[in-house]
């Protein structure tokens, strides 16, 4: 909060209220995430809760942690975020993608080398643009991984 340090709590305030982009990235630390143009900014209304994605991968050299030699954890949550695209990409418009931009996942499990893993993602929260996931990750029938995600639709070419 550089910009607001040793201001008064009004000025802070004003601040807000002139410069709403400012208030979204500094005062609640969120990153900046357009919201679509035209309209209201809404999604269309294909996607909406209980759209679900999964996404598979082998569990190699190249997704493990090097000094365990298990499934390293990035590639866990990589994966999920794979599963949740998978959700959704289907159903935007020409012109439209989505972007990650937070991720709150927990890897509960070890996993060891040439095992199959699955991400499972489920739409949970559609406000406006942005997207809430649930996501799971499985060996088999053992869950390694949970979740949240947040994707956030924008446009390709504002």
């Amino acid at each position: 909060y550089p910009k607001l340090r040793g201001r008064s709590r009004q000025a802070r305030l004003d601040r807000v209220r002139v410069y709403p982009a400012f208030a979204m990235i500094h005062i609640l630390g969120h990153p900046r995430i357009p919201y679509l143009s035209g309209g209201n900014g809404m999604v269309n209304s294909k996607i909406a809760p209980g759209l679900k994605g999964e996404q598979q991968t082998l569990v190699c050299e190249h997704n493990v942690a090097g000094h365990v030699s298990k499934f390293s954890t990035p590639s866990m949550i990589g994966l999920m975020e794979r599963a949740s695209i998978d959700a959704v990409h289907a159903l935007l418009e020409e012109g439209q993608t989505s972007v990650g931009y937070e991720v709150n996942v927990r890897h509960l499990a070890p996993a060891d080398i040439g095992v199959t893993i699955t991400a499972f993602s489920e739409l949970i929260e559609v406000e406006r643009n942005r997207l809430l996931f649930q996501v799971e990750a499985y060996d088999g029938d053992r869950k390694i991984g949970e979740g949240t995600h947040r994707r956030a639709i924008i446009e390709t070419n504002p």
